[in-house]
């Protein structure tokens, strides 16, 4: 009976528990920034917005047609008697045949135009990765740096409580005592300070995600990279970047522009037909209808389609020159972004060879020192040589990780690729 009761209480004490939020691993976070991420959302309806406006432009391909109908009452006599009534139906098509190539130019602008927003909605997913990368990582940092100052806290307490006894015994001077007392204050002051940045981690990934900062609990992951040594083709992949798509369709929109520009020095050729259907009270109906075409041509609009063209041309020139420097500019980034992330690749591993080598000499060191085979000074540098090895070696990994979020976003990765 007492065993149930112990029972009941546990099960109703975890269930007025809070929840323990799940820790936060990068899929997941990349799932979120897809649905939340507000520059990626506004990017969207930026392409939905050219995508409309380019399959409006479609429609100078097509006839207009437009139907109409009417009735009309009057009084056939005057005095009264029943009224008599018209009614009409018509229907007329226009096709245009020919707007000196202004309507093929106005769609070659809008599709240059929906082609930009897209390669801009490439580069913002490309931002948001990156940012998220690097909020990501921030986080996960935060909480290993945590757990190693935690570690070297530790370490520090023993190291005090290792030459207070040495103190106390008379083989250690005052000197050395007040040293590691130092020691352990400063190592408590950087447990406290990395418990405070871990916070600010969650609220900033928070923030990137889209997500009320109390719904991060943790990161789940680690700062493993792939990389390769070899450089890639950055000259095939200049092109291929969404900074450089976005001002290529710029130049093939200007170039759309000079074309159409152009087509007022060209006459308009259409044709049209127009059916129409006539019946009054008492009478049979009327059918009647026409064809025919036309052809315009303007002699004299007091020269702006000239300036229109000079300007059409003078646009493109300078897009022209913008796509050049965007690709020699872009093509410096890449190798740039390229050399930076292997150089922080390759960091990692010459860290932990150095970290590797500092426990070996703090676990001989730490027995030296106790059996008084080494001076304090000489097992205080080895000491400090671990530590800094062990900070060294996380933020070195830290560093890789943001150097591949570099890359990626020079590179247009987006959220859609792991």
């Amino acid at each position: 009976m007492m065993l149930r009761g112990i029972l009941v209480f546990t099960a109703v004490l975890a269930a007025a528990l809070p929840a323990q939020a799940e820790p936060l691993t990068w899929e997941k976070a990349v799932s979120i920034a897809r649905d939340k991420n507000p520059e990626i959302l506004s990017a969207q309806s930026f392409v939905k917005s050219a995508r409309a406006a380019y399959l409006a432009s479609l429609s100078g391909f097509f006839p207009q047609v437009t139907g109409s109908a009417g009735v009309t009452h009057f009084d056939t006599a005057g005095d009264g008697a029943p009224s008599a009534s018209d009614r009409s139906m018509s229907l007329s098509a226009q096709q245009s045949l020919f707007s000196g190539f202004g309507t093929k130019a106005a769609a070659d602008s809008a599709e240059a135009r929906w082609r930009a927003r897209q390669a801009l909605l490439s580069q913002a997913e490309a931002q948001a990765r990156s940012d998220l990368r690097t909020s990501f990582a921030d986080l996960l940092y935060a909480q290993e740096n945590v757990s190693l100052l935690e570690k070297i806290h530790g370490r520090r307490r023993d190291n005090r409580d290792l030459i207070k006894l040495r103190y106390k015994a008379g083989r250690e001077n005052l000197g050395s005592l007040l040293r590691a007392e130092a020691l352990l204050s400063r190592a408590s002051f950087e447990l406290a300070r990395a418990g405070r940045e871990q916070s600010t981690s969650k609220i900033r990934l928070a923030r990137t995600l889209g997500v009320k900062s109390d719904s991060i609990e943790s990161a789940a992951g680690d700062f493993s990279v792939i990389y390769s040594s070899i450089t890639p083709d950055i000259a095939g992949l200049v092109r291929q970047t969404p900074s450089a798509l976005v001002s290529q369709y710029q130049y093939e929109g200007a170039r759309s522009q000079v074309a159409f520009a152009r087509s007022d020095f060209f006459p308009d050729l259409s044709l049209s037909a127009v059916g129409r259907r006539s019946l009054s009270d008492g009478s049979a109906s009327r059918d009647s209808w026409s064809a025919g075409g036309s052809i315009s041509y303007n002699f004299f609009s007091g020269a702006s389609d000239l300036q229109g063209v000079r300007q059409a041309r003078a646009d493109l020139s300078q897009a022209s020159y913008d796509f050049d420097s965007v690709l020699r500019e872009t093509e410096a980034d890449l190798e740039e972004f390229h050399a930076g992330f292997v150089n922080a690749a390759e960091l990692v591993k010459v860290q932990e060879e150095f970290l590797k080598a500092s426990q070996e000499r703090a676990k001989i060191a730490r027995a030296q020192y106790s059996n008084g085979l080494v001076s304090f000074q000489d097992w205080d540098l080895i000491e400090n040589d671990l530590i800094n090895s062990e900070k060294d070696s996380l933020t070195a990994r830290r560093g890789a990780v943001l150097a591949e979020a570099a890359w990626d976003r020079a590179v247009g990765k987006g959220l859609e690729t792991p």
